[in-house]
């Protein structure tokens, strides 16, 4: 996975956040000693997922569809895995030329 972009928590936190290949989800980050499970969306929101074991870590990384997985293995079973919208709360900076098509920046465009 390539490193894409950081997000920084209020806490001072920064979360590594690695590109996926798919139709929903730009990249994935996750933080082993907290459970939590990061997900930037193509759209630029952010989500928080709690509780998230590491087999379900290690699983969306493998999985070719990551939005289904995501979706059948997470997102349903919202008593088991909390989730908060957290994209007012962080700052993302972008790393690389690859951008975030939902929140485009300048000095990242190819022309």
């Amino acid at each position: 996975m390539n490193l894409v972009s950081r997000i920084k928590l209020a806490s001072g936190d920064t979360i590594a956040m690695y590109f996926v290949n798919s139709s929903n989800i730009y990249a994935v980050g996750y933080v082993k000693s907290k459970e939590e499970l990061y997900i930037q969306f193509l759209d630029g929101s952010v989500y928080k997922y709690e509780n998230v074991e590491p087999d379900i870590w290690r699983m969306l990384q493998i999985v070719e569809s990551k939005g289904s997985f995501l979706h059948f293995y997470v997102k349903i079973n919202d008593d088991t895995y909390p989730y908060t919208d957290v994209t007012g709360d962080v700052q993302i900076e972008y790393v690389g030329t690859t951008i975030n098509p939902g929140t485009p920046h300048e000095k990242y465009m190819v022309y």
